[in-house]
């Protein structure tokens, strides 16, 4: 799968040689990061607080309810990247946003309440995974910063990496 502006979302099925569009995701906001836990099941983000999900691999989306829990000067974040490792889900975006689920994306509520505004309104993360349900790794706009959870993305700690580049994606 790969997506774009306006919704637009294409997907191969044999290696990458050839691709095909799939049908109107409902969204024509653009599309930022992608997830699927399996053949059939997938997750997409992007522009003002999309998150789309599919369970018949691609051929109909349906708008899942993520509500960021900061419009800062009232816009709705980007969500930049999605994760799903078992049940647990993560979201991550513009001004520091972070929404976890615990029911393998079915619902959605907000973590990163804990920062203060002004750290809030200059973060941007932009990648996260989580590589067990309980572990998961996010950076974006953190300078030589990594945020980590070890309880399913219920507490973040902001850690030293001890490099001086910045980092980008997990």
């Amino acid at each position: 799968y790969a997506a774009g502006e306006r919704g637009f979302l294409i997907k191969t099925t044999d290696g990458g040689r050839n691709w095909n569009e799939l049908p109107t995701t409902g969204t024509l906001n653009w599309l930022y990061g992608m997830t699927f836990t399996d053949n059939l099941n997938g997750f997409a983000v992007g522009l003002n607080e999309t998150v789309i999900r599919t369970r018949d691999g691609g051929k109909s989306w349906k708008k899942v309810n993520a509500s960021a829990d900061k419009r800062f000067y009232g816009f709705s974040p980007i969500y930049r990247d999605i994760s799903i490792n078992g049940s647990t889900g993560c979201i991550v975006g513009q001004n520091g946003t972070i929404i976890i689920s615990s029911d393998g994306g079915n619902t959605w509520k907000p973590s990163a309440t804990f920062y203060s505004r002004e750290i809030r309104e200059l973060m941007e993360l932009r990648s996260v995974c989580f590589v067990s349900p309980q572990r998961g790794y996010a950076a974006g706009e953190l300078g030589n910063k990594i945020l980590t959870t070890e309880d399913g993305g219920l507490n973040w700690t902001l850690r030293n990496t001890g490099i001086s580049e910045w980092l980008r994606a997990v």
